[in-house]
């Protein structure tokens, strides 16, 4: 009887701990998914499903993963791989189609952006801004109704945005925890060295990187991506990617805006008249 009721006892305990175990390893992948899910999954990310991802390269280091609708083309031959570039046709899209997957559909912040970087100290222009020294620095917020063209070494140390295109060529280009914002255009980089650390966002446009060698600790998201060049070394940025998060936001422009974005298909969008 004794032997029985010691056994009963060890039963239950052993099943006891076989239950917590296995219910605080649950509780630790949820907890890890719901992390994961609250930052943005991509460094390299393409919407447009025509073109896509393009990298013309002779060598591509990749710490992170990348996807677009569109299609992958990588160019390099040496390099280190630490991450995947997907296409639709290799991630296939899950649920609701008419609802936001920040998987595989394009996330707007352009509240989110302009609240944290143009609105205290901001510089902001009503025409566009051109620059043109052989050395360049921007230490403060910078926002133009227009374009912008930079010519000429720049060291950026902030965040610059633009309604329409965002030009930097013809220099070196160093960026340190720094935004590049176009709101309806492209943003080109053009150089020979060309690091930045930090977002590049074009939501209703390209991004066109063509330089020897580009460095990048951050995230790109646009219509199409298009680098150019001898070298690459792309990382994803868990800071950047937490503050892009996975909501994206209901669209709404000025009027004014609609000088600079002929060539967007604006349906159900809603227009102010600030």
């Amino acid at each position: 009887m004794k032997n029985s009721t010691l056994k009963s006892i060890v039963s239950l305990t052993l099943a006891l701990t076989v239950t917590v175990s296995f219910t605080s390893i649950i509780g630790a992948t949820a907890a890890e998914e719901t992390h994961t899910l609250s930052k943005y999954p991509y460094a390299v990310f393409a919407s447009d499903g025509q073109a896509g991802i393009s990298l013309e390269l002779e060598s591509l280091t990749l710490n992170g993963n990348g996807y677009t609708n569109g299609t992958v083309t990588n160019t390099a031959q040496a390099g280190n791989m630490n991450g995947i570039i997907y296409d639709a046709t290799e991630e296939a899209p899950s649920g609701d189609l008419e609802a936001f997957d920040v998987k595989r559909d394009m996330i707007y912040i352009h509240s989110k952006l302009f609240n944290k970087y143009f609105t205290d100290d901001c510089q902001t222009y009503n025409e566009n801004l051109v620059l043109s020294e052989l050395n360049n620095n921007i230490n403060q917020p910078v926002y133009v109704v227009g374009k912008i063209n930079i010519d000429g070494n720049l060291a950026l140390n902030s965040a610059i945005g633009a309604v329409s295109d965002i030009t930097l060529s013809n220099g070196n280009f160093n960026s340190n925890n720094s935004v590049i914002y176009s709101k309806f255009g492209n943003i080109r980089l053009e150089g020979e060295q060309i690091s930045v650390n930090g977002l590049v966002y074009a939501p209703f446009g390209n991004v066109i990187i063509d330089c020897t060698d580009f460095n990048t600790n951050g995230l790109i998201i646009a219509q199409n991506v298009f680098i150019n060049g001898s070298g690459a070394n792309i990382n994803y940025n868990e800071s950047i990617a937490e503050f892009v998060g996975t909501e994206t936001e209901s669209l709404s422009w000025s009027m004014e805006d609609f000088e600079f974005s002929s060539t967007i298909h604006f349906k159900s969008l809603h227009v102010t008249s600030n």
